[in-house]
This record gives structure tokens, sequence and C-alpha cells, in this order.
């Protein structure tokens, strides 16, 4: 099999991977994940662009905040 079409198999392994870790680092943290689900489902209530726009910043922080403390850069 050649190198490229491994790296390809492994894609799929390594978002699902990247993903829970993610889920795993904010629950470990039992304010952030909720305040996490509250934002999330602020985020699918809301129709005001401003306010969604500052929501889904603040999901988008506590992505970040999880991604840097595993270790990578958010995607």
């Amino acid at each position: 099999m050649d190198p490229a079409r491994q790296v390809a198999e492994f894609g799929p392994l390594w978002r699902f991977t990247t993903r829970w870790a993610v889920y795993v680092q904010i629950q470990r943290q039992p304010q952030v994940a909720a305040r996490f689900r509250e934002l999330e489902d602020l985020a699918a209530e809301l129709d005001d662009r401003e306010q969604i726009f500052t929501v889904t910043s603040e999901l988008g922080h506590i992505l970040d905040d999880a991604f840097e403390a595993i270790g990578l850069r958010k995607p």
C-alpha cells in the first residue's frame, strides 16, 4: 500500500480522536462544560446576528482553550 493511501485511511480516526479529546477536555471542567452547553442552547435560539456572534465567539474561545490544553491548534 502506498504511503499516501495509508495516511488517508488514518484521517477519519485522527479527526475522531481529536474531537473526542477536545470534548473530554471540556467535560473535565464542570463549569466550562455547563457554560458550553448553555451557549450552544442559546445560539440555537437567537435571531440577532450580533448576539449570535457574541455567543459563538465565546464558544470558539472555549474550543480554542481545549485544543491548546491537549497540545493542538484549532483547525
